[in-house]
């Protein structure tokens, strides 16, 4: 196991390590939160009960997470 294992395994430390959000990275993810929020109550009100709303539903909590991970990181990953 060379260098390119002690690379890979620094990078997931970092992947996985938890970084509190600074007050640019707050006011990011509350302005994504907030949209994507408006775009849920437009699905709940809107899109009729089967499975595809329910699809749309986790791909915009799935779309918030992954935000958040790109604000948390800064784009690296």
């Amino acid at each position: 196991m060379g260098l390119e294992y002690e690379e890979t395994k620094e990078k997931a430390k970092d992947i996985m390590t938890y970084k509190p959000f600074n007050s640019f990275q707050k006011e990011a993810s509350q302005k994504v939160a907030k949209s994507l929020e408006e775009a849920l109550v437009v699905i709940m009100l809107y899109i009729p009960n089967y499975p595809d709303k329910s699809v749309a539903i986790r791909k915009l909590r799935k779309c918030r997470m992954d935000c958040n991970s790109a604000i948390t990181h800064c784009g690296k990953y």
